[in-house]
């Protein structure tokens, strides 16, 4: 029972290390998008602005 419990909390740090992995990169995706997004409504209104 006692190496079945380590096992058991092993996998569970593993498995909260991928999610906060996963969160992170979608998080950070996310950040990235939003940046983009930002710059072509940039680029958009300057090239309004010219013409």
């Amino acid at each position: 029972m006692n190496s079945n419990a380590h096992t058991t909390s092993r996998f569970a740090a593993l498995s909260f290390a991928a999610v906060m992995t996963l969160v992170t990169l979608l998080g950070v995706g996310q950040l990235a998008d939003q940046s983009h997004a930002q710059v072509q409504i940039t680029q958009t209104s300057g090239e309004s602005v010219k013409a």
